[in-house]
């Protein structure tokens, strides 16, 4: 899939911070398993073969970029916004911290959610660090 100016931004970023993230990270798959019947084995857990845009999966941290908030892009009409919704929900349901980021919060005030998530990040590192040291 192509990169937009968006993901570009955030992705190069990032990696200024050493932040890693893996991208269009098939998170549902992972569930599941990979390879021959993984749609049937989707189904039948009630999932959907969706992606997350950015990723960090061994702390379940996701990030989505939703830009076109001023021209009512994809992801704030009827269906794009509806599966947005579930499958952040569904992700948060199964332990997933998920950041939705808008055109606007990329562009103004990216530093600021960089700095949450990597707060997200570094809390989730101790409390595994934690539960290994149990």
């Amino acid at each position: 899939m192509a990169k937009s100016v968006l993901e570009d931004r955030f992705e190069r970023e990032a990696k200024k911070r050493g932040m890693k993230f893996e991208r269009e990270h098939r998170w549902a798959v992972v569930i599941v398993g990979s390879g021959e019947g993984v749609r049937a084995r989707l189904v039948r857990a009630g999932l959907k073969d969706t992606r997350f845009d950015f990723a960090l999966p061994d702390l379940k941290i996701a990030v989505e970029l939703n830009g076109g908030e001023w021209t009512y892009g994809k992801h704030q009409r009827g269906y794009g916004a509806t599966h947005d919704a579930e499958k952040c929900n569904e992700a948060t349901r199964r332990g997933w911290a998920v950041f939705t980021l808008t055109g606007t919060m990329v562009r103004d005030e990216l530093d600021r959610w960089l700095d949450v998530i990597e707060e997200v990040a570094r809390d989730r590192r101790l409390a595994v660090e934690g539960a290994q040291k149990s």
